[in-house]
């Protein structure tokens, strides 16, 4: 009977493993024999004893979980038992088995430090975009695309400075949209 496991880490499936079965062709070669006469070193003919027990000693079939994997591997494997269908993500608990995929915890809504900072930053970048066009303009130098622009700019600027009037803040924002 071939034995698939579960690699499982805080209760959750994160990889299935299957049998690795060995075969005739991945069989090592057997070495060749020595030509006639010739007489190896004690190193040449221990290398050769090696190569003749691995080609006489080689498992056909199943290769055992514990010769594949480390100790520190081996702690997370769990048995699937014959029949029961796994998929990775899944939940596994040793009182209920295997199971749907435990549940996505919800986002918890942003804080109001967390709106307030990324509105600064918003605004920071609204002020790097405003002020070569308000230069442009104050020098009467701005075409009708850049007027266009700082006035979209300045609009923007002022949605997201109002951001704190808007139904459910802070839990709930809807972003303005950066002018391109």
């Amino acid at each position: 009977m071939m034995t698939r496991y579960a690699r499982v880490e805080s209760g959750v499936v994160l990889e299935i493993i299957e049998p690795f079965l060995t075969t005739e062709e991945m069989r090592p070669q057997p070495p060749f024999p020595w030509p006639e006469g010739y007489q190896p070193g004690a190193q040449e003919q221990h290398a050769w004893e090696e190569a003749q027990a691995a080609h006489d000693n080689f498992h056909i079939g199943e290769v055992p979980i514990e010769q594949r994997f480390s100790p520190e591997i081996l702690a997370t494997l769990v048995a699937i038992p014959e029949g029961v269908q796994v998929l990775q993500g899944e939940s596994y608990s040793e009182a209920s088995g295997f199971g749907p995929p435990p549940p996505t915890p919800p986002v918890p809504p942003p804080t109001e430090e967390q709106v307030i900072a990324q509105r600064d930053a918003l605004l920071a970048l609204a002020a790097i975009r405003i002020a070569p066009l308000q230069d442009a303009v104050d020098l009467g130098d701005a075409s009708p695309a850049e007027e266009a622009a700082l006035v979209a700019w300045k609009q923007y600027r002022v949605k997201l400075n109002r951001i704190n009037q808007q139904p459910g803040y802070p839990g709930s924002v809807t972003w303005p949209e950066a002018p391109q």
